[in-house]
């Protein structure tokens, strides 16, 4: 009967191809996201200021 857990390597290290990383564009993505919620916010804000 074959064994269903492979004892070649870490099953961290066999999840991602080599040479393909996603930190930097993720945390791009989730600055681009913090800041559009950020002005978005600020803007709720600063209208009715910014009118008187």
């Amino acid at each position: 009967m074959p064994t269903l857990v492979s004892s070649s390597g870490d099953a961290a290290e066999n999840a991602q191809e080599p040479g393909i990383r996603y930190g930097r564009p993720l945390a791009l993505l989730a600055s681009l996201f913090f800041m559009w919620g950020f002005i978005t916010v600020i803007n709720n804000t600063l209208l009715p200021h910014l009118r008187s």
